[in-house]
């Protein structure tokens, strides 16, 4: 099994090293603001950013910041979404992260309904290029962050809003699956991992077919140095969805677990 999957791993890195043309367009997405006061709509904030940058990551025109790094700087400079209107805080960003574009928002929860309002910076020009808009009634509000995310890869790429949409990860439709996954990203962005990985197995078990609980789950138990398990979350994360966004890093992680146990050579195939 282990030689199996290390040689399946070992053929899909090579394939996501092929290079982005060079005209790709750098794309920074910030955690969006709530203007509600809705707390139990508070996970939405990095929902929608997640979600976003995925989404923009399967389509090889289109590089992405590294979310990690997107974060510690945003956490460092309390970020948001008015800061895009800040000349210097924009310079900031500009010279740390160096995008081309700049995309957050804000979202608000009332009468039922819930609106999401999306921002495009132009980080040339310092300048707003693109708004979208989305409202749905709040039990459909994960089909609104689909449409918001169609859109806006649309927007960058000219390209129909559903041209891509049979290469998307397969995202849940449950919002307690949803809420409680980006409630675990929040506490994995703290360094509380343990805590993180529990809602990471809540949101599994509140929809067993949510391809990215796999992900972030193998991804705790790495950091918490629990590298046979997360060997094991990580072999199921592959076989279910090759084309993952995250499969990337998942294997590379994947990998670092035989480095970490110092395991045989023969095990690494």
């Amino acid at each position: 099994m282990a030689v199996t999957m290390t040689r399946h791993c070992c053929a899909l890195l090579l394939l996501l090293a092929v290079c982005r043309p060079a005209t790709a367009i750098n794309v920074a997405v910030f955690n969006f603001e709530m203007k509600s006061a809705t707390p139990e709509w508070k996970w939405l904030e990095k929902g929608l950013s997640d979600r976003i940058l995925t989404d923009l990551f399967q389509d090889r025109s289109v590089t992405i910041v590294k979310r990690d790094l997107m974060q510690r700087i945003a956490d460092q400079m309390k970020w948001v979404p008015e800061m895009m209107g800040n000349e210097q805080r924009i310079t900031e960003i500009s010279r740390m992260l160096r995008p081309e574009v700049l995309i957050s928002g804000v979202f608000e929860v009332e009468r039922g309904q819930i609106k999401m309002s999306v921002m495009l910076i132009d980080m040339n020009q310092h300048d707003q290029i693109r708004r979208r808009e989305v409202e749905v009634p709040v039990d459909r509000a994960l089909e609104g962050v689909g449409r918001l995310s169609d859109e806006l890869l649309a927007s960058l790429t000219n390209r129909p809003p559903d041209a891509k949409r049979d290469e998307m990860p397969r995202w849940t439709s449950s919002i307690p699956a949803a809420r409680a996954l980006y409630e675990g990203i929040d506490y994995y962005d703290k360094g509380e991992y343990g805590e993180a990985w529990l809602k990471f197995r809540q949101a599994e078990r509140a929809d067993e077919g949510y391809v990215e609980c796999k992900y972030w789950i193998g991804r705790m138990y790495h950091f918490m140095n629990r590298y046979r398990h997360a060997r094991r979350a990580y072999e199921q994360f592959v076989y279910l969805d090759a084309r993952h966004p995250r499969m990337g890093d998942a294997i590379k992680e994947y990998l670092y677990t035989f480095e970490a146990l110092d395991a045989p050579l023969a095990d690494l195939g």
